[in-house]
């Protein structure tokens, strides 16, 4: 019998936004701090994948920080998170370049720098194969009023 995750992707997924819009009572807008847990599911190499895949790096560093081997890694998302290694990796670079697509106005290569995809077509592909449109389309797509501005990113 095959046991279900520890955890789901939601826990490792740290999102890059470092503040908040808010208004204050004469509607003056004004940036509060966010705070992510950098420890987000207190497994030590699960929590230092988090911090690694959210500064838009790939699992190598990861595995030079504990001396570990892929397959090792692998083997701890497979059975803490009930993904592959590369599914995590590309989970989460797709909530980092939904979140910038969505809520600022960078251009499609630096978004795709910041979500740790090497190029503007790497980006191109993965919204095609996920969403059938283009990171441009689905970008106008899921924008809402107000958006723009509504986090601050590092």
């Amino acid at each position: 019998m095959e046991k279900a995750p520890q955890f789901s992707i939601d826990a490792l997924y740290i999102p890059r936004a470092t503040a908040v819009r808010r208004y204050d009572a004469e509607g003056v807008a004004h940036y509060e701090a966010l705070t992510h847990s950098d420890k987000p599911t207190g497994v030590e190499v699960l929590d230092a994948l988090a911090r690694t895949l959210s500064t838009g790096r790939g699992h190598e560093v990861v595995l030079a920080q504990f001396g570990i081997s892929a397959k090792d890694l692998g083997a701890v998302c497979r059975v803490m998170l009930g993904m592959q290694l590369n599914e995590v990796e590309r989970e989460v670079r797709f909530r980092l370049a939904d979140d910038l697509l969505r809520y600022t106005n960078l251009q499609l290569g630096e978004v795709a720098r910041r979500a740790g995809m090497h190029t503007c077509t790497q980006l191109c592909k993965m919204y095609r194969r996920r969403v059938k449109c283009s990171p441009t389309e689905y970008r106008k797509r899921i924008r809402k009023e107000r958006d723009v501005g509504r986090y601050k990113f590092s």
